[in-house]
């Protein structure tokens, strides 16, 4: 079977096998033993064959915090995650958020307090958690935390 756009034909959909696209190759969805989908070729390194989402329990230097909202996206090696505390305590210095949905992973961080003049000088993510410096103690404060990282 075949969908006509524009006087061309545009999708095929065979009896069995792949359904492809002959408008710039832009998208292969497979079936049979191969599963998933392949954007920009048919080559294996064009497969998106892993996504995932969901929440995720982070804990702030080992304790736990009033957790207002968390979340995680996976998307083939590459995991970003949020989450929202609403009340919890850090110190000045080295802290660490731990839990992550994915563990073996490194990348880049980015962390924030809403309350008071807290400053969160570094953060990264390191294996296993997300690590930050933080200019100044909180205690019972709010703190945002957002992280992309890939995994090993």
């Amino acid at each position: 079977m075949s969908v006509t756009i524009d006087g061309s034909t545009g999708i095929t959909l065979p009896d069995s096998g792949a359904l492809s696209t002959s408008i710039g190759d832009a998208i292969n969805i497979t079936s049979g033993y191969v599963s998933g989908i392949q954007l920009g070729g048919t080559a294996a390194a064009n497969d998106l064959d892993d996504y995932e989402e969901g929440t995720w329990t982070p804990t702030v230097n080992s304790a736990s915090g009033s957790l207002f909202k968390n979340s995680y996206i996976k998307i083939g090696k590459q995991v970003t995650v949020t989450a929202f505390f609403s009340s919890v305590s850090w110190n000045a210095g080295l802290n660490t958020v731990d839990n992550l949905p994915f563990s073996n992973g490194y990348g880049s961080a980015s962390g924030f307090s809403a309350t008071d003049t807290v400053v969160i000088q570094q953060a990264t993510v390191d294996g296993t958690q997300i690590k930050f410096r933080a200019a100044t103690s909180g205690t019972n404060k709010y703190l945002m935390f957002a992280a992309t990282y890939i995994l090993d």
